[in-house]
């Protein structure tokens, strides 16, 4: 086991400075009355934060180093996979061993596990223009693989569809930059250019209906027939988030939050300075932000900053719970953890490169960054 530079604290003051926790200053919760709650005020966060209640030292231990690096990770079922150039990798999630490698042909620009491989999309190269491919891919091969007029970034597989994206906005692109095929053979179902001109940031799928986040909107489709259903002008950062009949959006004027059998807003949270998808943890949608990480509830109160990371140090992944805590990447290479109770930063290291993308599984976090894919064992008290 390899121990990593790393800094455990039982207290922020510990930090030396380098981060510090902030009540809601400039922030605030829209609801639907056009009612503003903030969060706690400074004697409110003292109260909470005490000697006696506060937590203990965390301990994070590097594990393995896979030291190559990937354009795109993500987590399947005991399985991690890397995208690097042209190549799809299984690695082992114990060890960091490699199980197989297959050949796409194209770029690997994103991958999304199914039960038995990874679906990837990315461009290849046809005399002076690039086409998109979307192929699946398991055991070290290549199965299935199909071709679009245009290069592929973004991608999101469900039981029955693969939805593929096109990145990128263009002032004159016409014809579809969303597209749909069926899992089973890639065959086109169908394909969307209402916002031909726009970039696709993120695709969930959830109960027969596409929700899609474009650079400049947002809109849903039946994953039937594409046919459109709600869409908007708010631009969306990253993948929709979807739970019980709701819909949670990072848009450009703060998290907007949509009942998606009405397509009304429910409530929004307005800060411009909010950059990442939402993850919703324990009742709390956790935010990363251009200058640090943000809460607010599930209802829509109590918005506020847990971390300011200052004004050009943002975070650059959507939060992550694991073993109780917050864990944030920051371009200033720095991974953290915040214990959500006390809203306290515990643990900070030094990465060897600014993180792209964090995951976990059972008692292990994995980080992508700039030397490869990094496994930590993390220890609480």
């Amino acid at each position: 086991m390899r121990r990593r530079r790393l800094l455990a604290v039982t207290a922020l003051s510990a930090l030396g400075g380098c981060l510090r926790l902030t009540d809601a200053d400039e922030t605030g919760t829209e609801t639907a009355d056009d009612s503003e709650t903030t969060g706690p005020t400074d004697d409110d966060a003292s109260d909470d934060t005490t000697t006696s209640d506060s937590p203990g030292v965390l301990s994070v231990d590097s594990t393995w180093l896979w030291s190559d690096r990937p354009s795109t990770t993500a987590m399947g079922e005991d399985v991690l996979y890397v995208g690097t150039g042209s190549d799809v990798t299984a690695l082992d999630p114990e060890s960091g061993d490699e199980r197989w490698t297959a050949t796409t042909d194209s770029s690997v620009r994103e991958v999304a596990p199914t039960d038995d491989g990874v679906v990837a999309v990315g461009a290849a190269s046809d005399g002076d223009e690039d086409t998109g491919v979307v192929s699946t891919v398991g055991d070290g091969e290549v199965r299935e693989r199909t071709e679009v007029d245009r290069p592929l970034r973004s991608v999101t597989v469900g039981n029955e569809a693969v939805l593929a994206g096109v990145y990128g906005t263009s002032s004159d692109r016409e014809g579809p930059i969303l597209f749909a095929f069926d899992r089973e053979g890639l065959e086109g179902r169908w394909d969307a250019s209402q916002f031909s001109e726009d970039s696709v940031d993120g695709i969930t799928i959830a109960d027969g209906t596409v929700f899609v986040g474009y650079a400049n909107h947002f809109a849903t489709y039946s994953l039937d027939d594409g046919s459109e259903g709600t869409s908007t002008d708010w631009g969306i950062s990253g993948r929709p988030l979807v739970e019980d009949g709701v819909a949670y959006l990072t848009a450009h004027e703060g998290l907007r939050v949509l009942d998606v059998a009405s397509g009304i807003e429910e409530w929004n949270f307005e800060n411009r300075r909010l950059h990442t998808a939402p993850t919703l943890a324990d009742g709390t949608l956790y935010v990363g932000g251009f200058d640090g990480l943000y809460a607010v509830e599930a209802d829509g109160s109590n918005g506020r900053k847990l971390v300011d990371t200052g004004e050009e140090t943002y975070v650059t992944t959507p939060p992550e719970f694991h073993a109780g805590y917050v864990w944030i990447l920051t371009v200033e290479n720095r991974l953290l953890a915040v214990e959500p109770t006390h809203e306290e930063v515990l643990f900070e290291t030094e990465l060897d490169g600014e993180g792209k993308w964090l995951a976990s599984s059972d008692d292990v976090l994995y980080v992508e960054h700039d030397r490869g894919v990094e496994a930590f064992t993390v220890e609480t008290p």
